[in-house]
């Protein structure tokens, strides 16, 4: 069947990947994730593999890299990831991200993914429309890190995907970790983020 070869040739894209294990220095080596037995790492090229040409996103030069989770692998039903980016955007206070406000946001948000629809349809790809907050926003100054998850609506596919984003602020700008996942997996994927950040130093 049709299913059947897609899953096959799914399979053998994974295993065409090079997985890393253990501690790895993320972006410019000022922040470290220590993987342990739970998750692995692709770097740059692989991690722009999957979001392209496996989940067909358009082509992204800021990735630092993909962080995995060992089960289920990315050839399943279920299967999630999530993309590391970085941001020297400048340092943000506390009193900085205390002061965010969380509609403004959103609407920005909205505004920013409608323009950016024009270029994607230009190129071929879904449109996406943020349908709202899957997980309201909320900071936690003691660790310096911004949680949020989004519910997207892609053209073209019947069930809504999640974004689910942590931030954590350094001196000179952020680290951005988001899972991105079908909606229905908000549960494994948040178990899994709430384990992977605190290893990020």
């Amino acid at each position: 069947s049709d299913d059947a070869q897609a899953q096959q040739k799914a399979r053998a894209f994974v295993n065409s990947l090079h997985f890393e294990e253990g501690n790895i220095a993320l972006g410019d080596a000022k922040a470290h994730v220590d993987l342990g037995s739970d998750f692995r790492y692709l770097a740059h090229d692989d991690a722009r593999r999957v979001l392209e040409d496996l989940w067909g996103n358009p082509p992204d030069d800021e990735i630092v890299g993909l962080v995995v989770p060992r089960t289920p692998s990315l050839a399943e039903d279920g299967s999630w990831a999530v993309v590391v980016t970085q941001s020297h955007d400048g340092h943000v206070s506390d009193d900085d991200a205390n002061k965010i406000d969380y509609d403004d946001l959103l609407a920005d948000m909205k505004k920013g993914t409608e323009d950016e629809n024009a270029e994607r349809k230009k190129a071929g790809f879904d449109t996406v429309r943020i349908v709202g907050w899957a997980v309201p926003p909320r900071y936690d100054a003691s660790n310096k890190k911004l949680y949020w998850a989004k519910e997207l609506d892609f053209s073209g596919t019947e069930h809504h995907t999640l974004n689910y984003d942590i931030r954590v602020l350094g001196r000179d700008g952020y680290l951005s970790f988001n899972a991105i996942s079908g909606i229905g997996s908000l549960p494994q994927v948040r178990a899994g983020m709430e384990q992977l950040v605190p290893r990020v130093s």
